[in-house]
């Protein structure tokens, strides 16, 4: 019966022991993966930061673009056809309708735009639902409105195609600013959205790894108190054993020793230290009448 539940106790250590191994490699694996995970998600957050930065800031300066066309209609309706400053006031004009009707194509199909320095971006669509209808809806206002635009840079229209510029200007000019005050705002907000989610999943990336490293810790406990426990066993079957047993380790350094052992190595002390003793009172037996026969 003792031998079937020692039997039955190693073959649980041993299934426990394989298990422990699996789980031990399933917690590296998956801190592995917990770690990869948090540095992809921030290397993805910093590129929709990064994106949503060039959205936001373009669709804020469509703001400034749509006044600024209204100030040169202005100032062109105002100003009699042939006179020399017609000139600089109609390049204001082309640059400002160049680059909002650039930044107006690239927020619904993506293109390319200038910054405010004058360098080439490459503008991505917009992708959430909200601010693509903000755009679209700012595009429908802006194509009538761009027809007589572009025919008074080009020339081909005359003080009618001026006027009526002007007026589009005057009707939708109030509607596309707040239109392009909506994106901004959105864009905005929207950034901040995917900032939370990006943290809330940063987030349940760190408590993950806080439980997985408590399973690792666990898994280490306990097989250190296996260890014990096997030594323990060792220690109890060892000690029954009548004969002395040794275990002997690297390089023939002793490690353990069972009961019987001990009592055999106390026994062959106290023989060799009485024989020492036997000795040394011998020696000085012979010793003593040598020195006194010799004065």
């Amino acid at each position: 019966m003792e031998r079937t539940l020692a039997s039955f106790g190693q073959q649980s250590v041993q299934t426990w022991r394989g298990s422990s191994t699996r789980l031990a490699l399933l917690a590296v694996i998956l801190f592995l993966v917990f770690d990869f995970a948090a540095l992809a998600l921030n290397f993805w957050l910093s590129l929709r930061i990064e994106e949503q930065a060039v959205h936001i800031n373009l669709a804020g300066r469509q703001r400034m673009l749509t006044q600024r066309m209204v100030k040169t209609l202005l100032q062109l309706e105002q100003l009699e056809p042939g006179r020399q400053a017609l000139g600089p006031i109609v390049d204001e004009l082309a640059d400002t309708f160049d680059l909002f009707d650039k930044t107006m194509t690239g927020f619904i199909d993506g293109g390319v735009t200038h910054d405010g320095l004058g360098r080439e971006i490459k503008l991505s669509p917009l992708q959430s639902n909200r601010a693509r209808a903000l755009a679209l809806g700012a595009q429908s206002l802006w194509q009538p409105y761009r027809g007589k635009v572009l025919d008074v840079i080009e020339g081909s229209g005359g003080s009618r195609e001026l006027e009526e510029a002007v007026r589009l200007a005057e009707r939708d000019n109030l509607h596309l600013l707040e239109l392009m005050n909506s994106l901004t705002a959105e864009l905005e907000a929207e950034t901040r959205r995917e900032a939370r989610y990006i943290r809330s999943f940063q987030g349940l990336a760190f408590l993950l790894a806080l439980f997985n490293f408590a399973v690792t810790i666990a898994i280490y406990l306990k097989r250190l108190h296996i260890v014990h426990q096997e030594r323990d066993l060792i220690d109890k079957i060892i000690n029954r054993i009548a004969s002395g047993v040794l275990v002997v380790g690297p390089q023939n350094r002793i490690v353990r020793a069972n009961e019987a052992m001990e009592l055999l190595r106390r026994a062959d002390e106290a023989m060799y230290w009485a024989k020492r003793n036997a000795e040394h009172i011998a020696f000085w037996s012979d010793v003593e009448p040598a020195h006194s026969a010799a004065r």
